[in-house]
């Protein structure tokens, strides 16, 4: 056993530092096994004749450093014996279940991820599974899902719907990072910076000279970040703007009669939709208004261009690189694995607008 002193200095030791050094020494000559349970803090606390404070102090750092795991309600263990061999060769990606993509009208986001990710592995000659879960897990669903998670050398997650599966991951140090979390967890994530993109969407507008500007979306989605960026952006123009211009599109809502009582009971200049999807529906409504698209109505929409030609060729968006970031996502699980960067790792990348008829170019806009 190490004395207060240490081995490599004549200073005094804390306790704090003493616990630590007393229980790796444990864990790396395997009088603490992998994966067994250290004592609670208030039995090292009377061992050690510390307080209880010291004891969790020391503990932490143990965890942080990776020689501990705390699973939540059950306590703490040693961390699992290294794999000797684990490879970025096998990747997951974990997304929600058909339905439930479906539903969030998110599917041409997740399936641009997983082309993306899907790519990135093609090119490193990994392979990629698909995991698809509920979005609502049961407790007891979490430990059918970790085995077969723990199959691959890594896992990619399109969402953070999976913050309590995410964080088991993160306390046992498996390579794995999340896309587009809005609030992620300890993990590694790629994103992008959501309210800056909803700024620059609404200034477009605004520098085109629209002055009456509405918002059509699911206004609590990310904690309603993109409705607050589009009033800020508004505010800051000196714009008013009147509570009626702004739409929730509920997934539950019938969307026809919504944005046709929404077209014939404001009279607006342009108007900002946070789908791309909706953006398409939202112009042939409009069209059935009698509206002329941009002549009466300017649109821009958010998200995941059609591959359609004549719509890539008319709706004017603000592109989220959801392919990029899946890519990426891939890499860094590859550079984690490597030892090349420690996680968590963090990228931002970049949106850019696409404009195109529906809602025409400023001087300083490049037309696509």
């Amino acid at each position: 056993m190490l004395n207060q002193k240490g081995a490599s200095s004549s200073r005094p030791i804390t306790k704090r530092r003493y616990i630590y050094e007393v229980l790796r020494e444990k864990i790396r000559s395997g009088a603490l096994a992998p994966d067994s349970r250290v004592e609670t803090t208030e039995v090292l606390a009377r061992e050690f004749g510390v307080s209880y404070l010291t004891v969790h102090a020391a503990l932490r750092d143990l965890v942080q450093d990776g020689f501990l795991v705390r699973h939540q309600g059950k306590g703490t263990f040693v961390a699992p014996a290294p794999e000797e061999k684990r490879s970025s060769s096998s990747i997951v990606a974990v997304t929600p279940i058909e339905n439930d993509v479906i539903a969030s009208n998110n599917s041409a986001q997740v399936l641009s991820m997983l082309r993306g990710c899907s790519l990135e592995a093609q090119q490193n000659a990994a392979t990629l599974g698909i995991l698809s879960l509920p979005t609502r897990l049961a407790p007891g669903d979490l430990d059918r899902c970790l085995p077969q998670i723990r199959q691959y050398g890594g896992a990619v997650f399109t969402g953070c719907q999976y913050a309590d599966l995410m964080q088991r991951l993160s306390e046992e140090h498996f390579p794995a990072c999340v896309i587009e979390a809005a609030l992620p967890p300890p993990i590694s994530h790629i994103t992008f910076d959501r309210p800056q993109a909803i700024v620059t969407a609404i200034g477009h507008l605004v520098a085109q000279g629209h002055r009456r500007i509405g918002y059509f979306g699911a206004v609590n989605s990310h904690g309603g970040i993109k409705k607050k960026a589009y009033a800020k952006t508004l505010q800051r123009a000196g714009l008013a703007f009147e509570p009626g211009w702004v739409v929730d599109r509920k997934s539950e809502a019938n969307t026809y009669q919504l944005i046709k009582n929404y077209l014939t009971s404001q009279s607006l200049e342009a108007v900002f939709i946070d789908n791309y999807n909706d953006a398409r529906f939202f112009a042939t409504v409009a069209r059935g208004c009698g509206l002329h698209i941009p002549g009466d109505l300017a649109i821009l929409a958010y998200g995941i261009a059609s591959s359609t030609p004549y719509e890539a060729g008319i709706l004017s968006h603000l592109a989220v690189p959801y392919e990029a970031m899946g890519r990426e996502a891939v890499a860094v699980i590859g550079q984690i694995v490597r030892g090349e960067v420690r996680p968590p790792v963090t990228r931002q990348l970049a949106t850019s607008l696409q404009i195109h008829r529906s809602c025409g170019p400023t001087s300083k806009t490049k037309v696509v």
